[in-house]
């Protein structure tokens, strides 16, 4: 089993050359050599075996010494790292009390093959916490400018006396979606990345927010592409706020589910499935004696999962709420429209029915706190304002990692997975020429008929 090595940093550590401990064994092995030669042959012939022994043992200390360093070259490294960025992170300052004691910096760290953890111990009352919090951000900055290697920083945490930070050295790909056969067909999992999985049953409702020409509607095509290609049972509802190229692919193209591009269809569709979600759990509660905590389909694994895509909600809640004005209270469609997406967003995982909301905004007045806590999946594409940090992910902006946005990147949140802060994701390269969007959909949702 592993365990954690710990470093301490202190002020005029001599970081030793690599050269100086070789050179050393090197210089002894001659030195040595050329004593025992200096006896002469006479005393060499009457002590044959002590002269071998002289002469070897210093090679035999040369190897062993080699196979050490070898062994230890990891920790050795990182040691030295950790030195060189604890004086360059200025954590080994004197203190400014009168006695002027010397900081140290005290380091943890466990390397394995695909993570290393490293952990920094902050020495009596060194740092204020605003300092100690951003320790992981500075850390990885310094490493990723004096090493080779990338260091991605996984996760972060404040523990009750140290702050624990998790890098992973493998870099995120982007996906590319142009083939069906290349589709990974786990049940109820849709990848994102190379490294991410949307797993529909641990956050079966989702968030994406993304300015115009983000990637915001390739991401949905690739999502709605691949749930559909999980499961030929799956079944696809879309709400389009705008109208436009999802809504025209949907309705025409998607034989199963339905489209909505209005506020009375949209309630309609909504009514819909929540007529549908609260059938499924009375087929589910039929049976009074069957204690197990599963989802529909995992009862009835013959029926579909259900997707609905709310793209462009916020233009939808505008228009709506325009014309609402000139209509009596009870007749006002908006808050119809949004109590029955909240019913979805809050019961709908039991009854295997998940909801994507996606527009280019997704203001509190939109989308509100109950329904907005309940989304264990949110991406936000392009540039975060500190309002969007706070909306989307509940955080200021200081607090979200700094990625490249400019190649349709952004952050990404999946609730249930311990993480500390959203990590940096990239959105998936749609082939609309290998894998024309609309006949893919027709021919997906045609294997039901």
């Amino acid at each position: 089993m592993k365990i954690f090595k710990t470093y301490i940093a202190r002020q005029s550590t001599p970081i030793k050359n690599k050269h100086e401990n070789f050179m050393l064994v090197l210089g002894v092995i001659w030195v040595l050599f050329w004593l025992i030669i200096s006896f002469g042959t006479q005393w060499l012939e009457s002590f044959n075996s002590i002269y071998l022994i002289l002469a070897l043992l210093p090679l035999l200390l040369f190897i062993v010494q080699i196979i050490f360093k070898l062994v230890n070259r990891k920790n050795k490294k990182m040691d030295h790292l950790l030195q060189l960025a604890s004086e360059n992170l200025d954590l080994l300052k004197k203190d400014t009390d009168e006695k002027h004691r010397t900081k140290t910096a005290k380091w943890s760290y466990l390397l394995g093959n695909d993570f290393d953890i490293i952990e920094y111990h902050p020495q009596g009352n060194q740092s204020t916490l605003s300092e100690i919090e951003d320790i992981p951000r500075r850390l990885t900055e310094y490493l990723e400018s004096t090493t080779r290697r990338a260091w991605i920083l996984e996760d972060k945490r404040l523990e009750n006396s140290f702050i624990k930070m998790t890098f992973g050295h493998i870099p995120d790909e982007r996906l590319v979606i142009d083939s069906l056969s290349q589709l990974a067909h786990l049940p109820l999992k849709i990848p994102l990345t190379k490294n991410l999985v949307w797993d529909i049953k641990k956050q079966p409702m989702g968030l994406i927010v993304g300015p115009t020409g983000a990637g915001k509607t390739t991401l949905i095509k690739s999502i709605v592409i691949e749930f559909l290609a999980n499961s030929k049972q799956n079944s696809l509802y879309t709400i389009d706020g705008k109208n436009s190229f999802l809504a025209s692919a949907t309705s025409n193209f998607v034989h199963t589910g339905k489209t909505a591009t209005d506020g009375q269809t949209s309630l309609e569709l909504l009514k819909e499935l929540n007529r549908i979600m609260f059938d499924r759990y009375h087929k589910m509660n039929l049976d009074i004696l069957n204690e197990k905590d599963i989802t529909y389909v995992e009862a009835f694994p013959n029926e579909g999962h259900i997707l609905l895509i709310a793209d462009e909600l916020l233009a939808l809640i505008s228009e709506v709420q325009a014309s609402d004005k000139t209509k009596p209270t009870k007749e006002r469609l908006a808050p119809q429209i949004y109590s029955r997406l909240l019913s979805l967003i809050v019961r709908g995982r039991q009854a295997s029915i998940s909801v994507i909301v996606s527009g280019q905004q997704m203001p509190a007045c939109i989308l509100r706190t109950e329904a907005r806590d309940s989304l264990g999946l949110r991406i936000a594409l392009g540039r975060v304002s500190q309002v969007q940090a706070q909306e989307i992910f509940n955080r200021g902006l200081s607090d979200l990692p700094h990625v490249n946005t400019s190649n349709f990147g952004g952050l990404i949140w999946l609730d249930g997975l311990d993480w500390e802060t959203p990590k940096e994701f990239k959105s998936p390269q749609y082939d609309d020429n290998k894998l024309p969007f609309k006949h893919t959909l027709a021919y997906l949702t045609g294997q039901k008929s």
